[in-house]
């Protein structure tokens, strides 16, 4: 029901156990992303599996890229 409200534009595909890391510039492995500090959540939607991660928010803060 909350995943209505999500932006949709934070949303990473997960295939075949792997996702698009905005932090590493590439394809890492979902158990890598689920210890991301940046990583919002893990969701299904229509049989899909989406990570969310709040990366593009935060670019400009000092640390970055922290993982």
């Amino acid at each position: 029901m909350f995943g209505l409200a999500r932006s949709k534009s934070d949303q990473r595909v997960v295939q075949n156990g792997r996702v698009a890391c905005p932090n590493r510039g590439g394809d890492v492995d979902i158990d890598v992303c689920a210890t991301c500090e940046w990583l919002r959540g893990i969701d299904d939607d229509g049989g899909f599996r989406f990570a969310r991660c709040r990366i593009d928010v935060l670019r400009s803060l000092p640390g970055y890229p922290p993982c």
